[in-house]
């Protein structure tokens, strides 16, 4: 049984999403999904989303999936309480710190309707999300395991794209947050636009939140100051990382068998002992065409988790 619901997040904003529950057995357990960067919100990936609820459902688990505020490239967000101005939410305007009030939402909303073992996929942007939250919330988590899919370096990535435009882009985003115009879009000849200067600087700033997966610099240089994979390396529970044979990501970085030798080589001993992986032949970074393999290894392994 499939159900419309709307999510309410710390800061009340309403946040629209799918609810799939096992129709012959209430479960207590149930799978949220945390989407990637911008049009990749639930409604656009019908296959992918119905093929986890179905095997997940399987498994007798249930599944919510739902759009957080970085959905869509820009979109106007309704307030539960009613305050007479809308949020202007969409990638183009999104500080990643917020998916913590989208995350807490959803997990409020589950536990609500008594569901007691929680485990979390997020997928590209949701990856970063997914473990950001971990790190910020450590000893109050509720989650119980984690599956994190095509888990990328954005900043590294758009270093390698911009080239000598990165650090100026950098400087010239805080230069418009300082001016109290956080909202401004970065001009086109930065190769930064859509972007606010607020997510532009949040995305590119190698010391932020956003550094969650620093591939490029423990490949090659650093680029910032803050201790590499500090907030991969607080996870104290079992974690799935999935990337698809020619995810598109990871070619910079020698493709995915060398990104989890990186992985591992970066993690503490400590936590090596959580961290499980997998590679989907033929896969993308969107595991386009490869949706149903992508949902019964998922099922799979939180069947054992």
């Amino acid at each position: 049984m499939t159900k419309l619901v709307e999510i309410i997040s710390t800061d009340q904003l309403i946040l629209p999403g799918l609810l799939f529950e096992n129709h012959q057995i209430k479960t207590k357990k149930i799978a949220i999904w945390l989407h990637g960067m911008g049009d990749n919100g639930i409604f656009y990936k019908p296959k992918l989303i119905n093929q986890l609820a179905h095997q997940l459902n399987t498994i007798k688990v249930d599944f919510l999936a739902f759009n957080n505020r970085g959905a869509h490239n820009q979109k106007y967000l309704k307030y539960y309480n009613n305050q007479p101005s809308d949020f202007l939410g969409g990638w183009t305007n999104e500080l990643i710190k917020d998916c913590l009030k989208d995350i807490d939402g959803a997990i409020n909303f589950v536990q609500q309707q008594d569901y007691h073992k929680i485990y979390l996929i997020g997928h590209s942007t949701g990856a970063n999300k997914a473990v950001l939250y971990h790190f910020k919330k450590l000893k109050k988590d509720p989650v119980a395991a984690y599956i994190l899919l095509g888990p990328s370096d954005d900043i590294g990535c758009h270093y390698l794209d911009l080239s000598s435009k990165f650090f100026s882009n950098l400087q010239l985003s805080q230069q418009i947050i300082n001016q109290y115009r956080p909202l401004k879009k970065m001009p086109k000849y930065s190769g930064c636009y859509p972007m606010s200067a607020q997510s532009c600087f949040d995305m590119l700033n190698p010391d932020g939140n956003y550094n969650i997966f620093p591939y490029y610099e423990a490949s090659f240089k650093r680029l910032g100051h803050k201790k590499l994979f500090q907030e991969l390396n607080s996870l104290d529970r079992n974690f799935l990382i999935i990337l698809g044979q020619f995810d598109e990501f990871t070619i910079p970085f020698n493709g995915p068998k060398n990104i989890f030798k990186l992985i591992e080589k970066n993690l503490q001993s400590s936590v090596k002992k959580f961290f499980n992986y997998q590679i989907i032949n033929q896969a993308d970074h969107s595991f386009n065409n490869q949706e149903i393999e992508l949902a019964q290894r998922i099922a799979q392994w939180i069947k054992k988790n």
